[in-house]
């Protein structure tokens, strides 16, 4: 989050949980993910969070409740995500090279 105290993860047991940054401990934990998160990031501001995973699904997530507010669907592995500084774009790569952008907010 903005204030450095919390994260977010995901692992093995297909959840996403947000902990503390301090030790840790989870704080609370989404239930199932879509699959493997293999790439979590914030955006700049802090209000969403973009996670894409290896079941070829892009989501955008409330950081505090870490409800699905926005979803995508692929046909190949989404490797790399980044929002734009301003957060009103998030662009996403695939592992056969393309790069798709959405307008976002």
């Amino acid at each position: 989050n903005a204030d450095g105290t919390q994260l977010i993860s995901s692992g093995e047991d297909f959840k996403i949980k947000r902990r503390s940054a301090l030790d840790l401990t989870e704080l609370q934990s989404s239930g199932f993910a879509n699959g493997k998160e293999n790439q979590i990031l914030f955006s700049p501001d802090y209000t969403v969070v973009g996670m894409a995973c290896l079941s070829r699904t892009l989501t955008l997530r409330d950081p505090e409740s870490l409800v699905i507010i926005w979803e995508q669907f692929f046909n190949d592995y989404c490797t790399s995500l980044a929002f734009s500084s301003d957060g009103t774009l998030l662009a996403s790569g695939e592992d056969r090279g393309t790069l798709k952008v959405f307008k976002i907010g």
